[in-house]
């Protein structure tokens, strides 16, 4: 099982817009996946899924219920282990190593909160992979430098960078983050569109420039030789800026 952590020192770039379109792509070529939504503070996956009224991964932690109670099957194909809803439940610490434990999938996917205080740190450890999220922006890129610090002991499947707009901007971030494997995911508006209808953007335009992109490199890192390509149509609109 490879357990994959998504990190970024900043919040806001689209850890779980990755963590949810990452998990559904991996599926779809037929890889077991488990989601865990892993930011405690605020239960991003959840909300963006619309996954109500169930167990989650504080009742699982705290052992009030059994991990498998608390398992939601998405519709996409993947598991999810959700965050709570509940404003007052929390948990400063735990040995993520013996829940990660408790799943046999190919991939284990953790979204994560942003930082790094004592409960990221846990996650890290117990991680054998992990992915790094930023934009294309100097205090974003800045943070991600620091990022690289803290984490230099792990194997870094990627850097991602999410939101660019232009090749200028590509090149401002090549200057700066010098890394083998960075992943440019072009901006989309109709991205917000995946909250209203609460689906992963990869099953909602599996054409797109974007969605491509992302099942690229799900395929890439599932040792996959399938290449997805954009639809004519989708390349011509983008050209003339119809979703940016």
């Amino acid at each position: 099982m490879r357990i994959i952590g998504i990190f970024s020192n900043k919040g806001g770039v689209g850890k779980t817009f990755l963590s949810i379109n990452l998990s559904s792509a991996l599926a779809m070529l037929k890889n077991y996946v488990t989601l865990i939504d892993a930011s405690f503070g605020n239960p991003n996956v959840s909300i963006a899924l619309g996954i109500y009224n169930q167990n989650s991964i504080i009742d699982a932690i705290t052992q009030n219920k059994k991990i498998r109670e608390c398992i939601y099957y998405s519709p996409y194909g993947f598991k999810i282990l959700p965050g709570s809803l509940n404003i007052y439940d929390s948990i400063k610490s735990f040995n993520f190593e013996y829940l990660f434990n408790y799943f046999a999938d190919d991939f284990l996917i953790i979204d994560t909160e942003s930082g790094f205080d004592e409960r990221n740190l846990k996650i890290l450890n117990a991680c054998n992979e992990i992915i790094l999220v930023t934009l294309p922006e100097f205090p974003s890129i800045f943070e991600t430098l620091k990022l690289l610090e803290i984490t230099k002991n792990k194997k870094i499947l990627a850097i991602v960078v999410n939101r660019v707009r232009n090749k200028k901007e590509i090149e401002k971030v090549k200057k700066y983050l010098e890394f083998d494997n960075l992943i440019f995911l072009p901006e989309d508006k109709r991205v917000r569109e995946m909250y209203e209808k609460k689906v992963p953007f990869v099953n909602l335009y599996p054409n797109s420039i974007l969605s491509c992109q992302i099942l690229n490199f799900a395929s890439l890192i599932s040792g996959n030789t399938i290449t997805f390509k954009p639809s004519l149509e989708e390349r011509i609109k983008s050209f003339f800026g119809f979703y940016k």
